[in-house]
């Protein structure tokens, strides 16, 4: 499991991220960045899904299949919200067809998630990564379709906004339940199923 650490002077304002377990493949996240040895392929990952309480509801949202990546790749934590300088937790919000992230009292909170995007995609160029796993339906990182703004668990297609800009980097950018859906096809046919926890979001 990870958890901030805000006590360190790595990441983003102050916040870096921290292993509190071993890695999916046995390795300690002994640089307290990235899951997985320096030697594996970057990969970005929504932090909530490497078992960060970083959600908008201060809770975590670990997926066993996200996880089992750390065996073939170097899984870095991302939190397009906490690096662009909202709280955790933080008022639930949305996105908007015009383009502006809004939380559910109204407030426009567009330009932290712009910021959130943009280190996000400075990121990936540092760790040199040319995927991202991001969190369903997020209005930072849904990457096939987001809650539309209404505040009616209504849903529209298109990327949240680290997840379009990532992909405007020329990543390439999937969810969990796409890495879900890829592991369980890749099972044997005697295996027993893989199966994620309840979504906490």
């Amino acid at each position: 499991m990870l958890a901030l650490d805000q006590r360190g002077s790595g990441g983003f304002k102050g916040t870096r991220y921290r292993s509190e377990a071993m890695t999916a493949d046995g390795s300690d996240d002994s640089d307290g960045f990235a899951v997985g040895a320096l030697g594996k392929p970057a990969m970005l990952v929504s932090a909530c899904l490497l078992g960060v309480p970083c959600n908008h509801l201060g809770r975590a949202n670990a997926s066993p299949s996200v996880l089992a990546l750390g065996a073939r790749h170097r899984l870095v934590p991302v939190c397009p919200e906490v690096m662009g300088g909202l709280p955790t937790p933080r008022p639930a919000a949305e996105l908007r067809r015009d383009g502006r992230v809004v939380t559910v009292e109204g407030h426009d909170v567009t330009e932290f998630y712009v910021r959130g995007a943009a280190a996000a995609v400075a990121l990936a160029a540092a760790v040199g990564a040319d995927r991202a796993i991001l969190k369903a339906r997020s209005p930072s990182c849904g990457s096939h379709e987001v809650y539309d703004g209404t505040f009616r668990s209504a849903r529209r297609a298109g990327p949240g906004v680290t997840a379009a800009a990532l992909m405007a980097a020329g990543l390439e950018v999937a969810d969990e339940e796409d890495e879900l859906a890829r592991s369980r096809s890749s099972e044997s046919p005697g295996a027993p199923p893989t199966m994620e926890p309840p979504s906490g979001a």
